[in-house]
């Protein structure tokens, strides 16, 4: 397999995102499910069980995991906070600035709430015997521990988890949508240790369609820029024929063509056929397709070819996992949500309620075009307002009225929403887009 990260990797090498409360929840339920119903057993040998068997105590202070949780939280807010000044001194209107400025101020405020807490609660640490400790049990305790971890939980409970549990392997292509998480269990066998195993649960693979499949083709030959560019005899010339010479002969095509550099770069990073084509028939003059609009390839050759062509220059598409779960959140709940509900459903995630503030009004991204807002605000948002007076509701499709559930950004695409039913953007000039946007 390959390695797995905490998904702040390159969007190139992503095979999967996964939640951690999810995967939690169900190596928990497996594990159980395993004991109940009979597993196979292996003692482990002198050396490996000695290791495992010095861990075997579970001890757990939930007051140091209380403290570790508040560090944890107000480095967040921070973060947060540093966030929203830098937002506000990009942003060239003055009421979004104050807005950022606003969060910001929460952000400090919440910070300074929770160091008052820790303080408070430092005090009390070691002075109370506020512990919990097991030998028989401790299997039990760690799986209904890990079952409740939404995300990540303080190094003393990690370690003992570490003990219980060895995973062997997470497979992300043996089903589509899924990850196969492979793991055995450690457990006391008379005075020694027993490994519990394999056992296997399926986790939700979470990396939405549009993070996948960022890298260039395993061979360069297929690509399909590549492909009509030797069709039309733009690589005969190369003495040699290494992919970065291939890939510099194609993109000096595009520049001379009207492409800037960054445009081209773009281009060539796309994972997206119609893309590719529409660029083709500018190129060479290719013919279409069928289903590609010819609205769609003016807008694409504008849109590349436009002398003010800003984006960011490592990607195609930019990663819209945060938005599409808030989008699909809301979507699951009928089409509007309340702000309390909402943040309920969230829990575990890395949403809270003021990236939900962000996400739901329109982001200057730099000099690159604005990034709208993945939902429509309803009820009172002015500061200071209850969050029990906030909803948030899908944007309404303006050419056919459908809901807009699909969250899509890339230069052709930089409203940000897709509606899948008429597969426009939700503004008036909005071609139709082509099947591989909507996969």
């Amino acid at each position: 397999m390959s390695s797995w990260s905490d998904d702040r990797g390159p969007l190139s090498r992503r095979l999967a995102s996964i939640r951690p409360a999810e995967l939690h929840q169900a190596v928990a339920r497996a594990a159980i499910d395993g004991i109940r119903n009979g597993l196979a057993a292996e003692l482990l040998d002198g050396y490996e069980a000695a290791r495992t068997g010095r861990s075997l105590g579970f001890h757990l202070d939930r007051r140091q995991t209380r403290l570790e949780h508040l560090d944890e939280q107000i480095g967040q807010c921070e973060r947060e906070a540093a966030n929203a000044r830098r937002n506000a001194n990009l942003a060239d209107d003055d009421d979004l600035a104050r807005e950022f400025m606003d969060d910001a101020s929460g952000a400090q405020r919440r910070s300074a709430q929770m160091r008052k807490e820790r303080d408070e609660l430092q005090d009390t640490v070691g002075t109370l015997g506020s512990t919990f400790t097991s030998e028989a049990d401790y299997v039990a305790h760690g799986l209904a521990q890990l079952a409740t971890v939404a995300d990540r939980t303080n190094g003393a409970v990690a370690d003992a988890l570490s003990q219980i549990f060895s995973v062997t392997s997470m497979d992300a292509a043996t089903e589509p949508g899924e990850v196969i998480v492979t793991f055995a269990l450690a457990v006391p066998a008379d005075g020694m240790v027993a490994q519990l195993g394999p056992l296997t649960c399926r986790v939700a693979n979470r990396a939405y369609g549009g993070t996948l499949g960022h890298a260039l083709p395993a061979s360069i030959s297929e690509h399909p820029l590549v492909i009509a560019a030797r069709a039309h005899a733009v690589l005969d010339r190369l003495r040699h024929t290494n992919p970065h010479a291939i890939l510099h002969t194609v993109s000096e095509a595009l520049t001379a063509n009207g492409y800037s550099p960054l445009a081209a770069g773009t281009i060539i990073r796309a994972a997206r056929p119609s893309l590719h084509a529409a660029i083709a028939a500018d190129l060479w003059g290719d013919p279409l397709p069928p289903g590609i609009d010819s609205a769609y390839v003016e807008h694409v050759i504008r849109t590349y070819k436009s002398a003010a062509f800003s984006w960011n220059p490592r990607y195609y598409e930019l990663d819209p996992t945060q938005r599409q779960m808030l989008v699909d959140v809301v979507c699951e709940a009928g089409g509007t949500i309340g702000m309390i509900d909402l943040l309920a459903r969230l829990e575990g995630s890395d949403i809270n309620h003021v990236r939900i503030g962000v996400l739901s009004r329109s982001q200057q991204c730099g000099t690159a075009p604005t990034w709208e807002a993945c939902l429509a605000r309803k009820g009172d948002w002015a500061q200071y307002a209850p969050r029990s007076g906030r909803s948030l509701a899908l944007v309404v499709c303006p050419h056919c009225e459908a809901p807009v559930t699909r969250v899509v950004r890339t230069p052709e695409t930089a409203y940000g929403l897709l509606c899948d039913d008429c597969r426009r953007a939700p503004h008036p000039m909005s071609p139709v887009y082509p099947a591989d946007y909507f996969p």
